[in-house]
């Protein structure tokens, strides 16, 4: 099961130039919030560029167990600029669209949903996390899951005296 998932999910290369297809496919008017002065047409280093600046956007809230979807379906009222959030969502979704045709499956969106449903870990009896002190929210949701199919142990580099100042993750209080 793990293993089809992981030969149909896109890898970086794949991943860029997708980005820079779905950018070079807006129109120079196209997410006026998120480009207020347009779009420059057939530009494909600024392509390139934002295509990097967007996915490493996408990358770093998926460690928070998000998407640019959910960053928009969850905290819209929270947000300093939600045109500019709304822009990013309709082009997350081009670019989903984009990838899907191709036949490949988003790693942001494979990585969100492993940490939900983990595929199986054939042969793995536990899992130890040492000296974790602030692992992710995506890493937490996931070591949760797991500890419902596997053991999971956590060590935390510091004196017994000291173990109610951790949680149960082993972070700090």
């Amino acid at each position: 099961q793990a293993r089809a998932n992981i030969q149909h999910t896109a890898g970086a290369t794949l991943v860029q130039s997708t980005w820079i297809k779905t950018l070079l496919n807006l129109g120079k008017t196209d997410c006026p919030d998120l480009f207020p002065h347009g779009i420059p047409a057939n530009n494909h280093q600024w392509a390139f560029g934002m295509a990097r600046i967007i996915q490493q956007l996408r990358e770093d809230i998926s460690d928070g167990c998000l998407s640019i979807g959910a960053v928009l379906e969850k905290h819209a009222t929270e947000l300093q600029e939600p045109l500019r959030w709304r822009d990013l969502g309709k082009l997350e979704q081009m670019y989903l669209a984009n990838l899907k045709t191709a036949g490949f499956d988003d790693p942001c969106t494979v990585k969100l949903a492993h940490a939900t449903a983990p595929p199986r870990l054939d042969g793995i009896k536990k899992i130890i996390m040492a000296c974790v002190p602030d692992p992710s929210l995506l890493a937490l949701k996931a070591i949760q899951a797991l500890s419902t199919k596997i053991a999971v142990e956590i060590l935390v580099m510091a004196p017994r005296g000291l173990q109610d100042h951790f949680d149960d993750w082993g972070r700090p209080l």
